[in-house]
């Protein structure tokens, strides 16, 4: 129940209506997902057998968990759509929400062997990656590259420079990586340490 009242909470009723299911006419199923939406936001519920009860007076009803899933994959599709909507990003975020997208996009077309339509994604998000330093996303790019080069326009000299590149921002994301798990490993503990982050940011603040 706290993941739903988190998003919620972030999709709050001004965005709402941004949502599919908020749009328009709406058939039963969607009812039900305004009924759970509005008793969570305004708190008439408190944990899932209230939930429950408030949409079918039942509170194990095996319908239930469908719905609050249902309303959950929404909120989530919701918060970064609002955000770039919004143009409320900061430049990173941006470039990476972007990165993301045609990458995405270039995969899924990657999988049907779709190369020529997938090629022209793939060059641009591995262009943004570059610009931001997204290894592995930089990475994933090469590889759709590699066999655009290798099974469509055959350039041998093309696909070893991807084969390259790939390596190289492979072993950037293993660094990146590794560097994450000793910081989260070492400084997690004192991060959780509200006495801590308190004094550090005293000492900080007097240097």
């Amino acid at each position: 129940m706290k993941e739903l009242e988190q998003l919620v909470s972030y999709v709050n009723p001004s965005r709402l209506r941004r949502l599919a299911f908020y749009k328009g006419g709406v058939n039963s199923s969607d009812s039900q997902l305004k009924k759970l939406y509005s008793a969570v936001s305004n708190g008439l519920v408190k944990n899932d057998a209230e939930a429950s009860m408030v949409l079918f007076n039942s509170p194990k009803d095996s319908r239930y968990p469908k719905v609050k899933s249902r309303l959950k994959q929404q909120l989530a599709k919701t918060v970064i759509l609002v955000e770039k909507e919004n143009e409320k990003l900061d430049p990173f975020d941006s470039i990476y929400y972007e990165c993301r997208q045609k990458l995405l996009a270039a995969e899924l077309l990657r999988r049907t062997a779709s190369y020529h339509a997938a090629f022209p994604l793939a060059k641009k998000a591995l262009k943004l990656a570059e610009k931001a330093d997204l290894a592995d996303v930089a990475y994933r790019c090469c590889d759709i590259l590699i066999g655009y080069y290798s099974f469509v326009d055959r350039i041998p000299k093309m696909r070893d420079y991807f084969i390259d590149q790939a390596s190289q921002w492979h072993n950037q994301n293993k660094a990146d990586y590794d560097a994450k798990l000793v910081y989260e490993r070492y400084m997690g503990p004192f991060i959780n340490d509200t006495k801590y982050v308190g004094n550090l940011i005293e000492d900080l603040t007097k240097s």
